[in-house]
């Protein structure tokens, strides 16, 4: 062993992840970090010891003497450290490229990422009295919702009810604020359950997922660290926020006409295709955390791809799980007709606008929502290459130094 000194993160802790038949699983985490390690309960107790001593004073060879000699515990020292190392819980790790990185780290194409500081303060201040005031009139109002959608459905299979001035191109127009305050409403409603239980929300991100499907996610370091059931209704919350909206759109709409009329049943079909949206397990959407967290399995995606990864790698003994198969299969399968779809309707799309402009260059010079994707992503590119280019060469003079 060399003479490395590792130093464990300030505020690791542990708390319960899941109980299963097997027993209790435990998480050793960071909220700053946002990360953390599966632990089950018979060993906990000997790797928060062993954590103790990550303090940067002592080397592997000497946190193994203690363990051994003053604690009474034999434990596999440099394997949990590389465990600690690839959850980016050691403050002076020398192996930052072997840290692992979560699907929207890898898979994701950020765009905005907007700071949530003063939000997360104000929303942390609410009365949580009058949140469970705001829980029971939301109640009262959804199932209002429900009964005068049937009283007069009606109003809401009528093709020409979801026309403004005859035109579906003015309603798909009108469409683009009520899905941007949907979203807000929707992140807005994970933020206040999440202060609720005590976390703070920290960025709301906008970007595109497998640089194909346009995303909005809000980072809430240390979810892990709440109850099973804590995080059911975390991850609730924006899907109900739509529902609810859904609700009150059926309202305006029962009373409403002309213009009113069109504008809720817009507003209706909006938030009820969110609700189902975010129900799909099959995107790291609502609805995956939420079966991932029923089922107890918090990196069912992770270990499903995993699998296959290790399947083409030709990795060792491979433990198949039906549940990961299926679901990997699903995923896939998935996400192939998506791209499929945006693709058809793109390729649609960019014929018919060939035919008008009769050139690539003046397709985009004319579509003004391109031009701003396509800056925004060279934008990040660029960063992003700074960024490696920086990176390279602090590696470069430390290589040079000799450290």
């Amino acid at each position: 062993m060399s003479d490395y000194r590792p130093i464990a993160i300030e505020d690791i802790k542990s708390s319960l992840l899941y109980e299963n038949k097997e027993g209790r699983i435990y998480c050793i985490g960071s909220i700053s970090r946002d990360k953390y390690i599966k632990v089950p309960e018979d060993i906990l107790e000997y790797v928060m010891a062993f954590i103790k001593y990550l303090d940067g004073t002592n080397t592997l060879e000497q946190i193994q003497h203690k363990l051994n000699t003053v604690e009474k515990i034999e434990l596999d020292v440099e394997y949990l450290l590389s465990e600690l190392e690839k959850a980016d819980l050691i403050v002076n790790n020398p192996n930052t490229d072997k840290v692992e990185k979560s699907e929207f780290e890898r898979f994701f194409l950020k765009l905005v990422d907007i700071p949530l500081g003063k939000y997360s303060k104000a929303i942390k201040n609410i009365d949580k009295t009058l949140v469970h005031w705001m829980f029971g009139v939301s109640v009262v109002a959804i199932l209002l919702g429900i009964c005068f959608f049937f009283i007069q459905i009606e109003k809401f299979v009528v093709l020409d009810n979801y026309k403004l001035n005859e035109s579906l191109g003015v309603s798909i127009f009108v469409s683009l604020p009520i899905l941007l305050i949907s979203i807000v409403l929707h992140e807005s409603a994970h933020a206040m359950v999440a202060s609720y239980y005590g976390l703070t929300p920290s960025n709301l991100v906008f970007g595109f997922y497998a640089n194909l499907s346009s995303m909005f996610y809000l980072k809430i370091p240390g979810i892990y660290t709440l109850t099973k059931k804590e995080k059911l209704v975390v991850w609730s919350a924006g899907i109900y926020t739509n529902l609810l909206l859904s609700a009150i759109s059926v309202l305006f709409a029962a009373f409403g006409e002309g213009t009113v009329l069109t504008i809720a049943n817009l507003c209706m079909v909006m938030n009820l295709s969110f609700v189902f949206c975010n129900l799909s397990p099959l995107l790291p959407l609502d609805g995956y955390y939420l079966l991932s967290t029923i089922i107890n399995q918090p990196n069912l995606r992770k270990n499903s791809f995993g699998m296959f990864k290790d399947i083409i790698k030709g990795k060792g003994t491979i433990r198949f799980k039906c549940l990961y198969i299926l679901y990997f299969l699903c995923c896939i399968s998935f996400m192939v007709a998506v791209s499929y779809i945006q693709l058809k309707y793109v390729m649609i799309w960019f014929a018919e606008q060939y035919k008008i402009h009769g050139s690539v260059i003046d397709i985009i010079a004319n579509s003004k929502l391109i031009m701003v994707i396509l800056v925004l992503i060279c934008i990040k590119l660029g960063v992003a290459i700074v960024k490696k280019i920086v990176r390279s060469c602090k590696g470069l003079n430390k290589t040079v130094r000799g450290e």
